[in-house]
């Protein structure tokens, strides 16, 4: 078998697909494009490559029109785009047409008025442009800056906020779609990064859910949310994904239910409400070693051209599986000739074929031209839990909760009080969860006391030891417990809690009687019952006849040590002894306890 047949293989296989399997349609045809600036820099303005999209049914072609704000009122090539928008029409391939500012300060420096009439003027420019895109990347210093205010804080999402609902509102007024953002994969969240400085794609959503719903604003601000799903490591799969809260292939329903928590309950829909996906960039570079058609130093690590002819098509399949993804587009078509750029296309700067033109033409096919899915289609809801929330718990030997999830959780956690209770309902359960919450009722808060409580942030994808201090109890039932709410959404909760175990009450000493006894020695021994998380020293005081004159060391008994001994040394020259045990708070003289008095007798010795 062939490499590129191997690949293709495992690819089908981790996509779940039954080659000849009977084709499931999706909810919404999938578009199948690309992304590339390729046609405005030719002559026949595109002609021939809109042809070969049209080949083998790719039927949308996106093209950046760059807002420069030394020029603030020139739409960049504008009369080429025209003929590039009408050659693309005669092939059946339709121009979607990406707005976004040359410089990453632009609208710092200048404000966002002049970047929101540059969209008005090129949605009336081109009526016949399908749609347009507002928005690249803005959670990347590279196209938006500054990402952080000087406190920290996220700043990019809220100021991309406004000049996507002016854009929105002036492409609107031209009968046009909206589609927002154009989101980036990956960022570090890191005000104070050494490079870099990026936000993370859901917590960038989330901020511009924030800053939606602080707005006060009364419309939407895009009718679909674009998102470019660009591996981690160029060599990635496509199934290998990103931990949260980046996201990539494999993650979508991450970037689904961050929508959902952005913007459920306002005007502006989520996916559950009719707003699509679109990827809007992905591709894998591959080498290009010994092409006089390429310049510069290859910037990343490549995969070879089967790889990225099975990567490609498998992207195609996977996308047709999800009825939420409205259009697909790669970046590149044909290759940048500059390796610092992109080689990512089906075409080599020269103008030859890759692998990859087959492969997405034989996805395309499988797919009926993205009408229908090879394989199960992708179900996807919405969460109002902690997605991947567990906790576990331990009494013994410290009183103490395992847990974790799949996103950053605001956990509180403890010891409450639950009366008398050995079951509890769901309704006690509940109870529960608020006696631990910040915002419990008053109401609620007494009806179940918190014994202990403490607060923690959970990292995703790590689980924690949440060990709680010992503590003395009143005699009564308790229970362990812990409740979760989602960093990107705090009315998203996972509560735990464990089962209901009794503790607390006085302290109590049992003597127990004396054995072995011996001619000079003996071993004594005594129980105690302590309330749970008191520290307790126990001994033995002892002397001949009815006298308590001696002691033995005090020992501090671990709390899961319910008993106590100890062995009495040179007894002669006295038969008879007495003892008992004594406990005690540590630290506390007054909680002394004894034991009763019990009494041994040596052995003779039989010399």
């Amino acid at each position: 078998m062939t490499r590129i047949a191997l690949i293709l293989s495992a690819v089908v296989a981790a996509l779940g697909i039954t080659l000849g399997a009977t084709f499931a349609s999706p909810s919404t045809p999938l578009v199948i494009g690309v992304n590339e600036d390729h046609p405005k820099f030719q002559e026949d303005a595109g002609a021939a490559m809109f042809g070969e999209l049209s080949t083998i049914g790719l039927t949308e072609s996106v093209i950046s029109v760059r807002w420069d704000p030394g020029q603030p009122e020139t739409i960049p090539d504008e009369e080429h785009l025209v003929a590039v928008i009408a050659a693309a029409k005669e092939k059946g391939v339709k121009v979607v047409l990406a707005l976004y500012p040359a410089k990453a300060r632009a609208v710092a420096d200048d404000g966002p008025a002049g970047f929101v009439a540059f969209c008005g003027r090129v949605a009336t420019a081109f009526p016949d442009a399908a749609a347009f895109i507002v928005g690249n990347e803005p959670n990347q210093p590279r196209f938006w800056q500054p990402q952080f205010n000087a406190d920290g804080s996220q700043a990019s999402a809220a100021a991309f906020l406004t000049v996507l609902a002016g854009c929105y509102d002036a492409i609107h007024a031209t009968g046009k779609q909206v589609i927002g953002v154009g989101l980036s994969p990956r960022g570090n969240d890191n005000a104070r990064a050494p490079s870099n400085v990026s936000t993370s794609p859901v917590r960038f959503i989330r901020a511009l859910g924030a800053a939606y719903r602080a707005s006060g604003r009364r419309q939407p601000i895009m009718d679909a949310f674009s998102f470019h799903p660009y591996p981690d490591k160029n060599t990635d799969t496509p199934f290998v994904g990103y931990q949260w809260p980046n996201a990539g292939m494999p993650n979508f329903d991450r970037i689904k239910q961050a929508l959902w928590d952005a913007f459920n309950g306002t005007k502006q829909p989520h996916i559950e409400t009719g707003l699509p996906l679109w990827l809007d960039e992905i591709g894998w570079q591959v080498p290009t070693d010994g092409s006089d058609a390429y310049t510069g130093v290859e910037n990343v690590p490549t995969v070879d051209e089967a790889g990225q002819a099975a990567f490609h098509g498998s992207v195609v399949r996977f996308a047709a599986c999800d009825p939420q993804v409205e259009a697909l587009h790669f970046f590149h078509w044909i290759d940048e000739s500059d390796r610092g750029g992109f080689q990512s296309g089906a075409f080599r700067a020269d103008g030859t074929r890759r692998p990859a033109f087959d492969a997405v033409a034989q996805a395309i096919a499988d797919t009926n031209g993205g009408t229908s899915c090879p394989g199960s289609a992708t179900v996807w809801k919405h969460t109002t839990s902690v997605v991947g929330a567990t906790a576990s718990f331990t009494r013994l030997p410290a009183r103490a909760i395992e847990a974790g999830a799949r996103e950053n959780a605001i956990a509180a956690y403890g010891l409450v009080d639950v009366g008398t209770k050995r079951t509890l309902t769901a309704s006690d359960k509940k109870a529960v969860g608020a006696a631990l919450a910040l915002r419990a009722t008053r109401s609620v808060r007494a009806r179940f006391g918190a014994a202990v409580a403490r607060s923690t942030v959970l990292r995703a994808h790590s689980k924690r030891q949440l060990v709680l201090p010992a503590q003395r109890l009143k005699k009564s039932r308790y229970v362990l417990a812990i409740s979760m709410s989602a960093e990107s959404n705090r009315d998203r909760l996972s509560l735990f809690v464990g089962p209901s175990f009794a503790a607390g009450g006085p302290l109590v000493a049992t003597t127990a009687p004396a054995g072995p006894v011996l001619a000079e020695t003996a071993r004594v021994s005594g129980s105690v019952k302590v309330a749970l998380g008191a520290k307790v020293e126990a001994w033995f005081e002892y002397g001949p006849r009815t006298t308590l004159t001696r002691s033995t060391k005090h020992v501090l008994l671990a709390p899961n040590v319910l008993t106590v001994s100890a062995q009495l040394l040179d007894l002669r020259p006295y038969a008879r002894w007495s003892f008992r045990l004594v406990v005690r708070e540590r630290g506390r003289p007054a909680t002394r306890v004894v034991g009763a008095t019990r009494v041994f007798m040596l052995k003779k010795p039989t010399w």
